[in-house]
């Protein structure tokens, strides 16, 4: 029960046919089967498995059982047309079912604003293959009590060694076919960029800025004001020509940000110099800078030719607030549907739950609540959102439900025509003397039924 690890799969082929050859019993032949689509490159055994006793086998997939787990080695014991048994390393035999797997697609329901998944195809057959020998790449996350390295075609990608090495439980268990010469070693040219920046005082010292600027927002939850700080930042690092750092604290921004109303109008870009460069970073922080500066139409151009060459959330964000700003709402809107859709809803970003929700609510007449009750539901500590929640129940004539026996000052505020002004200094003052009426209010909101479907 000894496998043999190789770099190749040609070379892996090689031993495990030749083993095969050698074995002078009745070979049978198990041919799986396919429903639907599903490409042969995605299967996790072969579509033909050939099979003798006494061949050396790997499972393919955990047992429910528990018999046997996806690495484990045996020895095929007994064949026959529909049955295959093996005899694992502790000396049990047991006979093997077939396995289906799944080939699986995702598309988004843009009526049903979700991702639906498709079973596309379905493969079937038993979980083995012959194992005398597999790639090292193949054997990542596996364990051996014994294992042979072969050597004789060296090894080519960076960690490769380690991998092969690290896969038997002890230097007892382990064969080499040839000598470990240092060239093996191959060096990840990623880890050497890392290494050399990873006393780089220049970044030490931009996080100890990042640091500082957004403590003190952080710590009070004012997000909003916090984002307004990496924003500032990034500007700082682009005017400087530091594209990747200002990408960083773009990043940060958007990771943070609930509500951007208030960075509207705060940057200047007659400092910007860094349009001319047509790169997908470059467009987005010309973008993102416009955006703010209120520069819309130029905002709109930069973030087109940043899309074409790569989409990602904050990208789509920004495009989506360039577009309500443009009061270009039905295209807006088309594009929070793809902000939608990727992301789960369990871990939603809050900046998006707050843009579809504002659009959805002020400018196009759909429902909007339940993306602001998810919202608060993350970000409790934020009162803009219980702010922007009662704005919003108000317009639509909306009280939130709560139960007569219990009295609740904060509740009774968000239902009464009391102004926002008002409002808002009665919740500050709760966080602050009265923590309870906050859960409290979070709580009936949770509890609220919206008459909305979030997907």
């Amino acid at each position: 029960m000894v496998i043999t690890l190789t770099s190749r799969n040609d070379t892996a082929n090689e031993i495990n046919l030749n083993c095969l050859a050698q074995i002078n019993e009745k070979e049978y032949l198990y041919d799986g089967t396919i429903t639907g689509k599903y490409e042969e490159k995605e299967m996790p055994v072969a579509k033909e498995l050939r099979l003798k006793e006494g061949v050396q086998v790997m499972f393919t997939r955990n047992d429910s059982l528990k018999r046997w787990a996806n690495g484990t080695l045996g020895t095929v014991s007994k064949l026959s047309k529909d049955e295959i048994q093996v005899t694992v390393d502790n000396g049990e035999t047991y006979a093997v079912p077939c396995c289906s797997w799944d080939s699986i697609t995702y598309e988004y329901d843009r009526e049903a604003r979700k991702l639906k998944k498709q079973v596309t195809g379905t493969f079937t057959q038993f979980p083995l293959k012959l194992a005398w020998a597999i790639t090292i790449h193949k054997s990542q996350g596996l364990t051996f009590d014994k294992l042979s390295l072969n050597l004789s075609h060296g090894l080519f990608a960076p960690g490769q060694l380690y991998v092969a090495l690290s896969r038997v439980r002890s230097l007892d268990g382990l064969y080499l076919s040839n000598e470990i010469i240092p060239q093996y070693a191959h060096t990840s040219l990623e880890v050497l960029e890392y290494a050399s920046e990873f006393n780089n005082t220049d970044i030490i010292t931009n996080e100890i800025e990042s640091g500082k600027a957004v403590y003190a927002a952080q710590n009070n939850h004012d997000y909003d004001e916090a984002a307004k700080q990496y924003l500032m930042l990034a500007q700082k690092h682009l005017i400087k020509g530091n594209i990747d750092e200002s990408m960083q604290q773009l990043n940060r921004c958007f990771n943070i940000m609930v509500n951007d109303e208030h960075l509207l109008g705060i940057i200047d870009n007659s400092h910007i110099s860094m349009y001319q460069e047509d790169s997908w970073q470059s467009n987005f922080l010309a973008a993102t800078f416009s955006l703010y500066a209120m520069k819309y139409n130029d905002a709109y151009q930069y973030i087109e030719k940043a899309l074409k060459h790569h989409v990602w959330q904050d990208a789509l964000f920004v495009k989506s607030r360039t577009l309500t700003m443009l009061e270009r709402y039905v295209e807006a809107d088309n594009v929070n549907v793809q902000l939608a859709g990727l992301f789960d809803m369990e871990t939603p970003s809050a900046n998006v739950l707050y843009t579809i929700s504002m659009l959805n609510e002020l400018h196009m007449e759909e429902p909007g609540l339940k993306y602001m009750s998810k919202l608060i539901e993350i970000r409790p500590k934020y009162d803009g959102g219980y702010i922007a929640l009662r704005m919003l129940c108000k317009r639509r004539g909306y009280t939130l439900e709560y139960s007569q026996n219990t009295v609740s000052d904060l509740v009774s505020a968000f239902n009464s025509d009391i102004s926002q002004e008002d409002f808002t200094s009665l919740l500050k003052k709760a966080r602050k003397d009265s923590p309870k009426s906050i859960s409290y209010l979070l709580k009936r909101i949770k509890k609220q039924d919206w008459g909305e479907k979030l997907d």
